[in-house]
């Protein structure tokens, strides 16, 4: 089963935040299908850095948000121990799943799960193999 969605789900695409935003029309119109067809839509690479990221979360609303691990391991460490509340807030509030990417060892996996986060990719968790 894939993270954050329908049980029907059986095929989920990924577009990465650079090209997201830069067709966020073409993005739109294709996550629509491919919720009304019963497929996953995820974020790879996302990244807060940009305001205008959290503001089209809502019209997108992708099952999951990949963010690098290491990245949220810093905002956590940087921030008493949690992730930006706002952006916790306003990503359970639409009920989007963070899965932290390039996850590479067991300290960044327990720092990430003591700070909430219950997805993870990456290579300490499995190498990369071919199908």
């Amino acid at each position: 089963r894939l993270a954050g969605l329908n049980s029907g789900v059986k095929l989920c695409f990924e577009i990465s935040n650079h090209h997201l935003l830069k067709n966020l029309n073409d993005a739109l119109s294709f996550s629509n299908f491919l919720r009304e067809n019963n497929l996953g839509f995820g974020i790879d690479r996302f990244s807060i850095e940009e305001e205008s990221n959290l503001n089209y979360l809502q019209m997108i609303k992708p099952a999951y948000l990949k963010i690098d691990a290491n990245y949220l391991r810093a905002m956590i460490e940087g921030d008493k121990g949690q992730i930006n509340p706002a952006l916790q807030i306003l990503i359970e509030s639409l009920d989007i799943k963070i899965i932290a990417n390039n996850l590479e060892d067991e300290s960044s996996m327990q720092t990430l799960k003591n700070a909430g986060i219950k997805h993870f990719q990456g290579s300490y968790l499995s190498k990369p193999k071919l199908v």
